[in-house]
């Protein structure tokens, strides 16, 4: 655990050299004046120092002088220098300061970093060999479209969600061609590529949500859409017919067909296995065309709430102590995500270690509970390219791995036998084997280094235990199947139990309720948390009992409203809640607009009549509304009167 100060006001330079020391294996962070590199060396333990000797205010020997009266270990100094290149000066600092070496400027950075590495010995270089093809993309990124669709085509193992890593490969090697893709679980999907460009997916059940997405986007009437699919002819594009019958604008078609392509996307990103055959074709069918931008924003949302994070961990295994750079390169990349909520929200802890150099292993051991969040950062930066996995290895951390086993340990006592393993339910025997294999490669006992504390080798034994107990079992298709029954019986229970609590909640909500309802929804959402049906209640009730409306708050509110499948808005309940939304938004023209929509659903969906009528000028609010309303509506109305 080696750290370098390097402390120059030329930040071009200082940055250099930060990055070749990283490279080798070092810790290093930059400061560009006397006072932040003094404070920096109270906070953080110092190995090595190289001192610029014409530094702002504090020359550089005078910093040194500081260090050395107020540092119990002073740490091994380097000088250098562009203005005193007097040898004489040189052998005088050095002599004074017992200064290791004296650089003049411009300096050969390999000779500099060799004599720092010099002083601590050759770093460990990581074999990539136990790391799988496509994943090992991650260290070696410069491949040419050919060799990067061999790879595809030759990874075997993969698991569906591994696919947003794949799409943003072809997206910038920009591809064109078919991307095959067969699911252990039956199903079979396709993204067609031109120019890197998405231009058409397909999925199975490839229902249309043209019309839906229409009405919730606010460019069709629910009712308007009900009489266009009454009268389309059998085949005929309901697109199509929409314009032709002036429904909507070719604007609005556009629009919402990339949201389809989008959609269907999301589909094929499941808890299965999956096998990839990426075939050049230039005659694909263009449905739309969504950009690498758009696929961002897709990406974001993908590996914040779709991907599992006990996934996540285990993909990272092998990779846990790579040390983790930020390419020169891609510093543009990062400024454009920087404001981004997802990112300003979680970066901020940790860039200072990734800047100075750190692995994964350091990372969740300090992140102090914000686990989940930062694997998932890591993930995105990781498949933009904007932080890149180097083959050293950080030095061993005894204190580190043990924290990180203990944790993992904990995790595998709460996750299923297929979780532990990282693999999905309809794996077959081939893929689980293979990620046992890797899973042994990394976390068995004797992989362990040689001076590892009797502590680290028992926690280590325990961790190993659990997976060889489930490895034990989904080998065997006759223990695998007992398995799956045992699951599949505890799931049922669980959904059964949730639809019992969902049925009194729907009831206290429907009535306003809420607080009772939210209560009942917490503890059904624990029991079935994919539940649509139930999430949007909650979303109804958060909506309903929010006492403060913050940016955040309504930023939240808009994620949910987003993560519930498309094919399951299609009720007055997710209409009200979007009506709900921008009712606290203050923008009374969409509310209206989403609680008409939900009454076209359902015309006796008293909740959204309620809400529509308090939507509308004080002299419309005459006994028939007051009448609709519940006995909290008419009481609030009449203290905000007064």
């Amino acid at each position: 655990e080696y750290s370098v100060l390097v402390v120059d006001d030329d930040r071009t330079f200082s940055e250099s050299l930060r990055s070749a020391l990283i490279r080798t294996g070092l810790r290093c962070y930059t400061v560009s004046n006397a006072a932040d590199a003094l404070n920096y060396l109270k906070l953080q333990d110092v190995h090595v120092l190289v001192v610029d000797c014409m530094l702002p205010r504090v020359n550089g020997l005078e910093l040194v002088k500081k260090v050395q009266e107020q540092t119990e270990d002073v740490p091994h100094l380097f000088f250098m220098s562009g203005i005193f290149t007097d040898k004489q000066f040189k052998t005088s600092t050095m002599t004074k300061t017992g200064a290791k070496n004296f650089f003049f400027k411009p300096i050969d950075l390999a000779e500099v970093t060799q004599e720092i590495v010099d002083l601590f010995g050759t770093p460990d270089e990581e074999p990539t060999d136990h790391i799988p093809a496509l994943h090992n993309l991650y260290i070696n990124r410069d491949q040419k479209l050919r060799n990067l669709i061999k790879t595809i085509n030759n990874t075997e193992g993969l698991h569906n969600f591994d696919l947003p890593w794949v799409l943003q490969l072809l997206i910038n090697h920009k591809a064109t061609g078919h991307l095959n893709i067969v699911c252990s679980n039956g199903d079979v999907g396709g993204v067609g590529f031109s120019d890197g460009d998405i231009v058409q997916v397909n999925i199975k059940n490839e229902a249309s949500l043209l019309g839906l997405l229409l009405v919730e986007q606010g460019y069709l009437q629910r009712n308007d859409l009900d009489e266009a699919l009454q009268n389309v002819e059998e085949g005929s594009r309901i697109g199509e017919f929409l314009i032709s019958q002036n429904y909507v604008s070719p604007h609005a078609i556009d629009i919402v067909l990339k949201e389809q392509l989008l959609w269907r996307l999301k589909r094929l990103i499941v808890d299965s296995q999956m096998e990839l055959n990426f075939v050049k074709a230039d005659d694909l069918t263009r449905i739309s065309r969504v950009e690498n931008m758009d696929f961002h924003s897709f990406l974001e949302d993908a590996v914040q709430h779709t991907l599992r994070q006990d996934w996540l961990i285990t993909h990272y295994l092998p990779l846990n102590q790579n040390l983790i750079e930020f390419p020169e390169d891609k510093r543009e990349t990062l400024e454009k995500v920087r404001k981004q909520k997802f990112v300003a929200r979680v970066l901020p802890n940790i860039e200072s270690l990734l800047k100075r150099g750190c692995s994964i292993e350091e990372l969740l051991t300090t992140s102090q509970g914000a686990e989940a969040n930062t694997i998932r950062l890591i993930h995105y930066f990781n498949i933009l390219g904007i932080t890149r996995f180097l083959t050293t290895q950080r030095s061993l951390n005894f204190s580190h791995q043990i924290k990180r086993l203990q944790k993992l340990n904990t995790e595998l006592d709460e996750k299923n036998f297929f979780e532990r393993l990282g693999v999905s339910q309809s794996a077959k025997e081939a893929d689980i084997k293979r990620a046992y294999l890797d899973l042994v490669k990394v976390l068995h006992p004797d992989k362990l280094n040689k001076k590892a504390p009797p502590k680290l080798l028992d926690i280590s034994k325990a961790v190993f235990a659990k997976i060889q107990q489930s490895y034990e079992t989904l080998k065997s298709e006759t223990r695998k199947a007992t398995y799956l029954k045992e699951l599949e019986v505890g799931q049922t229970e669980k959904v059964m139990e949730a639809d019992k609590i969902f049925a009194v909640a729907k009831q206290h909500a429907n009535k306003g309720q809420h607080s009772q309802a939210r209560t009942l929804l917490v503890k059904a959402i624990k029991y079935n948390p994919a539940s649509p049906q139930i999430r949007i209640y909650m979303i109804w009730s958060d909506l309903k009992l929010a006492k403060s409306i913050t940016d955040r708050f309504l930023e939240d509110i808009d994620k949910r409203l987003n993560q519930i499948p498309i094919e399951s808005r299609d009720c007055a309940q997710y209409y009200h809640c979007r009506g709900l939304y921008y009712q606290k938004k203050k923008d009374v023209e969409k509310a209206s607009k989403y609680f008409t929509t939900a009454l076209s659903f359902d015309s006796s969906f008293i909740s959204s009549r309620r809400e529509l009528s308090l939507l509308q000028p004080e002299e419309k609010n005459d006994l028939s509304s007051i009448l609709q309303m519940d006995i909290g509506q008419v009481i609030g109305g009449f203290f905000k009167k007064s």
